[in-house]
Formats: C-alpha cells, structure tokens, sequence
C-alpha cells in the first residue's frame, strides 16, 4: 500500500471512529433528555379535594398548630401512596408530623361501614419546615415513603405542628357525615377528625379539609423506563435507515 493509500485508510478508520463516538454521545444525550422529560411526570395525584365538585363552600382558619383538623377517608380499593401534602401554611419554623391513623368515626357512611380500631397510628413522619407568609396556597409535603390503603377501610390523616399556629383550609357541604370528594378510591367524609397529643377524634365540625394523595415511582423504575425509551428510539431509528437503505439499492 502506497503512502497515499494508507493515509487514506487511517483517515477512514479515524472517521469511522469518530462518527461512532459521535452517535453514542447522541445515545446518552437522549437518554438524559427522556430522563429529564419524565422527572416532570413524577408525581401523579390519586386523590384530591380541594373545592371538591360535591362541596357547598371554601373556608380557612389559623389554628394552634398542636390543634389541626384532619380528614377523614373512606378506602374502597387497595391503593399504594408515596406522598402526602396537606393545605396548610406554618406562620413560624416548626417541625410538622405527618400521620395516618384507622379513623375513630364508626359507623355506615358512603360506601364503608367501619368500626373503629382504636387510635393506632399507622404511619408518621416529621420534617421541618420554614414560616410562610401570604395565602393558605401552599401545600406541607412529605418525603417520598410507601403506605397502602385497604379496602373497606376508613382513616384519618393529617398534620400535627411543634410549635406556633398553622393556617389551614377545607371544604364543607350542608349536611355532617356527607361524601365530598370521590376519586382515586377514597371518599372524604364531610365530618373532620380533631388532631391533639399525637392523637385523632371524631371531630365536633363538618368540614373536609384539603389533602392531596399521590404515587410517585422509584428512581430506578424510573432510569429503566427512561433508558429503555432511548433504545427502543435508537433502534426504530436504525431500522428505519436500513429499510430505506435496502429501498434505495433494490
């Protein structure tokens, strides 16, 4: 081989390598971008009742924080949470424990007829959070954890602060013990439950205060799925190119 013809040869070989280098950063650039495309598709609420279609009106109120209301939720499926947010607004730094107790409020309403197991908590988690001023628009978020809801089941869920007030806000509708809110399998009674000491009761108003449920997939079903799209994307895209290929030399 001629030095011509071996130049040429390295210069092939060199663009070869180059343009191989060049797709697989544009693999992993794609695979980025589906990754970052569906962290915003994370969250997805299973249930929420703020200004439930069924409600007759929208109330806020501050409250001592060691004081709050809780809601009050029929399960009518097994459903698998992984976050919690509470409508409520700290007025000064304060720890907030989130808890899920089996509800106290026995009896037949909407579809479950329960009988209360005692004052069980089920689960918690205490995180700190920042004074926030303004509007009650503002959600107390937990960290992600795992819980599941059975079937037939009622609880009470909600919020217990350390310290200060809390300002809070729910719905209500004409009638105690009415349903307000039904998705997702849950059904929220129109009757809270009173939060003290670590504590639920049956409350003494009839209101549904605001929570929002939602599951939120593990990281690393996450990467699979976000991977798993860029191949399958890779791989529709080669065989595209050699159809056309084949097309053009037939």
């Amino acid at each position: 081989m001629n030095l011509r013809g071996s130049l040429f040869s390295d210069f092939y070989v060199e663009r070869v390598f180059a343009m191989k280098c060049s797709h697989f950063f544009q693999l992993v650039l794609a695979c980025m971008a589906v990754l970052v495309a569906t962290a915003g598709q994370v969250q997805a609420a299973v249930f929420e009742n703020f200004k439930g279609t069924n409600a007759f009106g929208y109330s806020e109120e501050t409250r001592s924080a060691d004081f709050t209301f809780g809601t009050v939720l029929n399960s009518t499926t097994t459903t698998t949470i992984n976050q919690m947010e509470f409508r409520w607004r700290p007025n000064v730094d304060m720890d907030v424990t989130f808890y899920i107790w089996h509800s106290s409020l026995g009896g037949s309403f909407g579809s479950v007829d329960w009988t209360p197991i005692g004052n069980n908590v089920l689960f918690s988690q205490t995180k700190s959070f920042s004074a926030v001023a303004g509007p009650v628009d503002y959600y107390l978020v937990t960290d992600p954890f795992s819980f599941t809801f059975l079937p037939n089941h009622r609880y009470d869920i909600g919020i217990q602060g350390s310290t200060g007030d809390l300002t809070g806000s729910w719905d209500f509708k004409g009638g105690f013990f009415d349903i307000n809110t039904i998705e997702g399998g849950f059904e929220s009674i129109n009757l809270n439950a009173n939060i003290f000491g670590g504590q639920s009761d049956v409350g003494y108003a009839g209101v549904d205060p605001h929570v929002r449920l939602s599951t939120v997939p593990e990281p690393t079903s996450l990467a699979v799925f976000g991977i798993g799209a860029c191949f399958a994307g890779v791989g529709a895209t080669r065989r595209r190119r050699r159809e056309k290929h084949h097309q053009a030399t037939a």
